[in-house]
């Protein structure tokens, strides 16, 4: 007799994300999350080395009202976010097209998580 796997309350829930109820929502909401980050001036605030950063002209504004996870900020020209191929990860480019950190962003609605992690000096 086969033994039925149960389905997870994050399961559960990601059925209900999705307009069209698939059960992909959650990563859906992962994918969303990326472009939403992708076109916005903000930075996530853990990992954040802002005074060097603003070394490099960028200019912080404050965190969005409820907001623990990003903080806004003016981009200098040629500055850029990109995405990767992996929902959850990001690259902060420098105009000489150097990748100067990576950036995580988590946007399940269950576990929403976002930091940087820095490569080698800006």
């Amino acid at each position: 007799m086969k033994k039925e796997r149960g389905i997870t309350p994050a399961e559960l829930m990601g059925y209900f994300i999705g307009k069209d109820g698939s059960p992909d929502g959650i990563e859906r909401s992962e994918r969303d999350g990326q472009k939403s980050f992708m076109a916005q001036q903000t930075l996530p605030i853990n990992g954040l080395e802002q005074e060097k950063l603003e070394a490099l002209g960028f200019i912080f504004g404050n965190r969005p009202v409820g907001d623990e996870l990003f903080i806004a900020c003016q981009f200098p020209d040629g500055w850029t976010k990109r995405p990767t191929e992996h929902s959850m990860w990001s690259e902060l480019v420098s105009p000489d097209g150097k990748v100067v950190a990576s950036m995580f962003y988590k946007a399940a609605f269950y576990d929403m998580d976002a930091f940087m992690v820095w490569r080698g000096d800006k």
